[in-house]
């Protein structure tokens, strides 16, 4: 780069929203990885089975929030770490990714737990 060129700051909005996001998903997936949201109509890993029976519901939200917690909490670490060394827009595509990529992984491994957990007998936990 010559002297001249001048290097266009990067808009911090966009940043401070994909942390957020993080933050939010981080604070709802840790208590259901925690197994300490009981069977509602509003918050978790919401189907048929799940809202029914209490032995579908824990294994299946536990699996969940576990694995969202911890695919969103790299997925941070892993912007922020970006951010700091290697300053530029770039890690807006590794937040968008990374949270992206968390949801989708969580549904698929909820689903899968889900099968197994929906074959469990009535009562047992």
């Amino acid at each position: 780069f010559s002297r001249s060129h001048k290097i266009m700051p990067v808009d911090p909005a966009p940043f401070f929203i994909l942390i957020a996001a993080h933050v939010v998903l981080l604070a709802l997936g840790i208590p259901l990885a925690l197994g300490r949201v009981k069977r509602n109509q509003w918050y978790g890993f919401r189907t048929p089975s799940t809202v029914t029976r209490d032995e579908v519901w824990y294994p299946v939200n536990a699996a969940f929030g576990q694995v969202q917690s911890a695919l969103v909490g790299c997925s941070l670490v892993v912007m922020l770490l970006g951010m700091v060394t290697q300053p530029g827009e770039r890690w807006i595509q590794v937040g968008v990714i990374g949270v992206v990529f968390a949801t989708f992984a969580s549904i698929v491994y909820g689903l899968l737990v889900l099968q197994k957990a929906k074959r469990l007998p009535p009562g047992s936990r």
